[in-house]
């Protein structure tokens, strides 16, 4: 049991480790961040209180660099592909 567990937590960190596999799991993430911010960001706009107003300037603060970095993941993959 216990050799099973280790064969596989080392095999999960060392796919993962990779520079690929690292760069790919980070890219998704930051993606799908920045997503979901777009679109809770469009959703809070068409809310008409004032709270929603206010979570809506707040979540422009972590779009900026979210976009930036979205911009460089997306730069660097084409390339290398090209």
């Amino acid at each position: 049991m216990i050799s099973t567990v280790t064969t596989a937590t080392v095999t999960t960190i060392t796919t993962i480790s990779t520079g690929i596999g690292l760069f790919a799991g980070i890219s998704a993430m930051c993606l799908v961040t920045f997503l979901v911010l777009v679109v809770s960001r469009e959703m809070l706009g068409a809310g008409n209180s004032r709270w929603s107003g206010l979570l809506r300037q707040s979540s422009g603060i972590a779009l900026l660099p979210l976009g930036m970095a979205s911009a460089m993941l997306l730069w660097f993959h084409l390339s290398q592909i090209l």
